[in-house]
């Protein structure tokens, strides 16, 4: 299992994804609700991307999640709130239930409420792996 990188900057992931010229310009200019597997670097930490050669980006239009990477200057790690082959949660109720125990803390605020599941897509071919 990875986790998902999320960043305000695509600078802010530098260090850990080998990203082009056209990869920055497909993240910024593709959809919002996009999760990117993009080749990781040889500095990625393992506990980043777990056994998979690639690495999740997903540039944040949250405006809590990328203010905190604004204000911290760096990518945040994230893990996906959506259960596999479950329904996102869309209230902090829910979320706090389903995690309880499993995250070291959930930054309060409010969900989107009518976005689904992010789309993930490896970055160089544009193969989508969940819709």
């Amino acid at each position: 299992m990875g986790l998902i990188i999320i960043v305000s900057n695509l600078e802010q992931v530098n260090k850990w994804a080998k990203l082009s010229a056209t990869d920055v310009r497909t993240i910024i200019d593709g959809p919002k609700n996009t999760t990117w597997l993009a080749e990781k670097t040889d500095h990625t930490p393992h506990w980043i991307s777990g056994k998979h050669s690639s690495i999740a980006i997903r540039f944040t239009h949250h405006p809590i999640a990328r203010e905190l990477c604004i204000q911290s200057k760096t990518a945040l790690i994230s893990t996906s709130a959506n259960a596999s082959g479950e329904n996102p949660p869309r209230n902090t109720i829910i979320l706090r239930r389903n995690f309880r125990g499993i995250v070291d803390y959930i930054v309060p605020g409010e969900c989107f409420k009518n976005t689904p599941a992010s789309t993930i897509k490896i970055l160089k071919t544009g193969k989508i792996l969940r819709p």
